[in-house]
């Protein structure tokens, strides 16, 4: 596992969503830039266009047409990744503990990236402005909270 990234909770996030056509309701605040694989936002940014469509289900072939017109197919992982995601998980009872976990990460990734951009641009003049971009961005990722439903959390796992 690289760090501040978890290759199998956002599979099992987008297996998740593949397999229960209810999932993706049950983290509305999730977006592409939440996963951390890029092949990962390339795909979830393609289950919103299709969800924008009212289409019922996820169904790999649909967004493998979509990939494949964006010219994304092929560093997606392919037909064969989407079908891989597909049989990743048996059921989507968790969903909301995997996003938990990916946005947490990326807040990771988020505070990381400020926090170095603090450091290279330290001193006296940009001290303030540098805090204030740190608190904004506490604030955003303290939007982008899922709603408890991380086992320990209040609900059973």
């Amino acid at each position: 596992m690289e760090s501040n990234k978890n290759m199998e909770a956002e599979r099992a996030l987008l297996s998740s969503i593949f397999i229960e056509d209810h999932a993706l309701s049950e983290v509305p605040k999730l977006r592409p830039k939440h996963f951390g694989y890029k092949h990962h936002q390339n795909i979830f940014r393609v289950i919103l266009v299709l969800s924008g469509d009212d289409k019922p289900h996820f169904d790999p072939v649909l967004l493998s047409d979509i990939l494949l017109k964006q010219g994304l197919l092929k560093k997606s992982g392919g037909l064969s990744y989407l079908y891989e995601l597909v049989e990743y998980i048996p059921t989507a009872v968790h969903v909301k503990h995997y996003a938990q976990i990916v946005m947490d990460l990326y807040g990771v990734r988020e505070v990381k990236k400020a926090s170095e951009k603090i450091i290279k641009d330290s001193n006296l003049e940009t001290f303030n402005p540098a805090f204030e971009a740190l608190e904004a961005l506490r604030t955003e990722l303290e939007q982008d909270k899922v709603p408890s439903g991380r086992p320990g959390q209040g609900q059973q796992a």
